[in-house]
């Protein structure tokens, strides 16, 4: 039978032949007997209400950190940590003091079953409650940057001092140093521990809670964004001769449809920079082409200045919703009875610079080939002239939405760019069959507005390349019958950028104490049930292995395989905002739990919806636990009783006897 607390024990049945056996022996056996089985049960029972007990300890833990997952880090509004002397009471049952001694100075970390992390001679040895260790077997040396992370998320960062002789790896010596500082952190509250090397006296300073503003982002991820002069916002539509002003105001309308949530779309720095850039003017031109007897072209440009508290939303919409008036005045005075064909309007940008954040991590860039997109249509010599504007372009968006669909985030943010940039050619082809076949073709191009997406682009271009090709071709045919309209379309290829994004980069949303932000975490070890045990890597740091660098063919344990694990600088940075499952608890989890739970990342790092969704399934095992536990209580307490009852009845019969030989012989005498 396993050992319960380092105890063992047998549960195999022994056979009593009273034939054999004197009746006290008899006697006597068959209460060693019984006791031996009482033995063997009150041990199981003991084995099971501990292992319950640890399952129970093992829910607390993980409900704690879904907890801390759920709701996020805490951002603190004022300290709850104090300093006693050389004590720093920490939250949730955690505390550190620290000794200050002729032979250097040490420190213990303490969590709340009792389990602690002592620092001495150089090493972090983790010492369960009430136990001792061997420091050669437990320690963790101390090389260089540090970081345990406790189960609420606290973050422990250790600073070495230079190492009295660089680490051999010849003969695995050196490299040692003693702990210069400590910094500790949760969420934005955070102390310093100073002055530890060497025979120094030890600074604690009192614990500080930082601004709940976010740390001011890292310049590096600021881009700042050069937009040329030349960006232009177009929009040209066709009325096939309407006689009818009121087309204008229609006109007005679907300028208002596609150039103002292209504004909207801006960023407010791309806003600002852009209304800044025209606060000495903007002009909006109107183009009218009209096919009367004179087949006239009227062309009119309006400036406008930003008024004062006017934003740029605002602005844009003043400029077209006046410019369209000034402009139906205008040609109404100068032509009275009209034929619309086409209208057409559009504003070119200024230069303008803004700033704009771009993703955390390494930059790739990567190319995207070109691709052809044909649109070919019978229309069975059709004499209707709004087949080019009206379905048939409506077609070709669809196709070429229908091209791009696949396309991730980081390459439209690319195929955005070389749009606005260079834009792209729409190719219009069209066979007529009336008494002479002709062909007409024409291409036109494009250029992407500021703010405007990939489907709005497709469709205004697809609209205003079809009104003017729809013109081109009426101008040179009047009558028509078309027998068929296709298009050649190249969407251009371009260059686009992807970040790795590193993980260990804390999110800036979150408020982090400044001792986090500017200290290297270095090697970062996660507490595993009490500070008593960490993980590193997935790995339980007690049973790490490494390969000796003097033999491949051998591993080395115990410190010295930890000191060729830990020896060289390591430069990480530990996003504590939401707690790690280890691999011992995923193991607890899945094999003594039997919870299926979900994990997307595959490496413990639950989103707060799986930490939530765990939580649920955890409850229900801590009252199922809660339970049992409460039964095997009472059992073991039940066995325990037996198991004495029996011992007193052996001792009462063993006394009878022994007094009734003693008896016995006194009567012989």
């Amino acid at each position: 039978m396993s050992s319960i607390n380092g105890v063992g024990g047998s549960s195999s049945i022994n056979e009593i032949n009273p034939n054999t056996l004197s009746k006290q022996d008899f006697i006597s056996a068959v209460y060693l007997e019984r006791g031996n089985m009482l033995d063997a049960e009150v041990r199981r029972l003991a084995a099971e209400v501990e292992q319950s007990n640890s399952l129970l300890g093992t829910i607390n833990s993980l409900t704690s950190k879904a907890n801390v997952a759920q709701y996020g880090p805490p951002d603190y509004k004022q300290t709850t940590w104090e300093v006693n002397n050389n004590n720093i009471v920490l939250d949730n049952g955690y505390s550190l003091s620290v000794v200050h001694g002729d032979d250097g100075n040490t420190f213990t970390l303490t969590d709340v079953e009792g389990n602690q992390l002592n620092y001495q001679n150089q090493t972090l040895i983790p010492i369960p409650e009430g136990t001792t260790v061997d420091a050669l077997k437990a320690g963790i040396p101390v090389m260089q940057d540090l970081t345990m992370v406790l189960d609420d998320g606290t973050e422990i960062t250790f600073k070495p001092a230079a190492p009295a002789t660089a680490f051999d790896s010849t003969n695995l010596s050196g490299g040692l140093a003693d702990i210069a500082s400590v910094y500790i952190t949760r969420g934005n509250q955070g102390i310093s521990i100073t002055n530890l090397d060497g025979d120094k006296t030890p600074i604690i300073a009192s614990p500080t809670v930082e601004g709940v503003t976010p740390p001011t982002p890292d310049t590096s991820k600021i881009e700042t964004i050069n937009v040329a002069a030349g960006q232009i916002m177009s929009t040209a539509d066709d009325y096939g001769g309407s006689d009818s002003y009121g087309k204008v105001t229609t006109f007005r309308d679907r300028i208002k449809d596609q150039w103002l949530p292209a504004i909207g779309n801006l960023s407010e720095n791309e806003k600002d920079a852009l209304l800044q850039a025209v606060s000495s003017g903007l002009a909006i031109d109107w183009h009218l082409y009209e096919t009367d007897a004179g087949n006239d072209t009227y062309t009119r440009n309006y400036t406008y200045i930003p008024r004062g508290g006017e934003d740029l939303d605002d602005f844009i919409e003043r400029m077209i919703t006046d410019g369209a008036n000034r402009f139906k005045e205008y040609v109404d005075d100068e032509e009275g009875a009209i034929n619309i064909e086409k209208i057409t309007s559009w504003i070119t940008l200024p230069a303008y610079s803004y700033e704009k954040a771009i993703p955390e991590g390494t930059k790739s860039t990567h190319n995207y080939a070109s691709k052809s997109v044909t649109v070919d249509i019978d229309y069975y010599d059709s004499s209707d002239y709004g087949k080019f504007s009206g379905a048939h372009a409506d077609k070709l968006a669809a196709e070429l939405k229908s091209a791009v669909y696949d396309m991730t985030p980081a390459q439209k943010e690319g195929f955005k760019e070389k749009l606005t940039k260079d834009g792209m050619v729409f190719h219009w082809d069209t066979d007529e069959t009336d008494g002479v076949d002709n062909n007409y073709n024409n291409t036109y191009t494009y250029r992407m507005m500021p703010g405007e997406g990939i489907e709005e682009y497709f469709d205004r271009a697809s609209t205003s390349s079809a009104s003017q090709f729809r013109v081109y071709v009426e101008d040179r045919e009047n009558g028509i019958n078309i027998d068929d309209i296709t298009n050649y379309i190249t969407i251009p290829g371009f260059s686009y950028d992807e970040y790795t994004v590193d993980t260990n980069v804390p999110d800036k949303s979150i408020v982090y104490h400044s001792f986090d932000t500017n200290n290297n975490d270095g090697y970062v070890l996660l507490e595993s049930g009490g500070v008593h045990s960490w993980e590193y890597d997935g790995k339980t740091v007690s049973t790490m292995t490494q390969t000796n660098p003097n033999d491949n063919t051998n591993t080395v344990s115990d410190y010295f395989a930890r000191k060729l694990a830990f020896n060289t600088a390591k430069t990480t940075e530990y996003a504590s905002g939401i707690p790690v499952i280890t691999a011992a608890e995923k193991d607890i989890i899945t094999r003594l739990l039997k919870i299926t739970y979900s994990d997307t990342s595959g490496t413990g790092n639950l989103t707060p919806e799986e930490w939530a969704a765990l939580k649920t399934d955890l409850e229900k095992a801590k009252n199922n636990l809660t339970g049992s536990n409460q039964l095997q209580t009472i059992q073991l307490q039940r066995a325990l009783t037996t198991y004495s009852q029996n011992y007193d009845a052996m001792s009462n019969a063993e006394s009878k006897i022994y007094n009734l030989l003693k008896d016995m012989i006194s009567n012989l005498k």
